[in-house]
């Protein structure tokens, strides 16, 4: 909880990074507030038991399902983080999302800042790289990098 100091910050990361890899969705769910609104494409999920479902339909289909999260910023009250999600090589992607981007001020002006990002991770990862940022009311980055090791299902 806030204030955040740098091994805080990074403690409540590895907690739920930790959380995540158990791969047990009610451990997952009880992180968040019971009325809780997700976005995960163009499914929207509401409250901790469809937190539940949604989780237990991914990880039965994500059998190499890994999530890695980092201490992007932080500041006295926010952390920001950024989660690196991977589900082996089945998709052939991973996916990148940052929360409480500290760009998050300027991308619903100037959705060039996203696109500008994307084109600096294309060139630092060597890949290609799909911007699929969320400029709503709560913006929030997101990214696609395609790995080109695609497993067959």
């Amino acid at each position: 909880m806030p204030p955040f100091t740098a091994e805080s910050a990074a403690q409540k990361v590895r907690l739920a990074e930790d959380a995540w890899n158990s791969r047990d969705p009610e451990r997952v769910a009880l992180a968040y507030v019971p009325d809780s609104r997700w976005r995960n494409r163009s499914e929207f999920i509401s409250g901790r038991q469809a937190i539940v479902a949604f989780l237990q339909r991914k990880w039965t289909r994500e059998l190499d399902y890994r999530l890695v999260k980092e201490v992007w910023a932080f500041g006295e009250n926010r952390a920001s983080i950024v989660e690196i999600e991977a589900d082996g090589a089945k998709s052939g992607k991973v996916r990148l999302r940052g929360y409480s981007c500290p760009l998050a001020s300027a991308v619903t002006a100037h959705p060039e800042v996203c696109r500008l990002f994307e084109a600096l991770l294309a060139e630092v990862v060597g890949a290609p790289v799909k911007e699929c940022c969320d400029r709503s009311a709560r913006p929030r980055c997101g990214f696609e990098i395609a790995t080109g090791r695609r497993r067959a299902a």
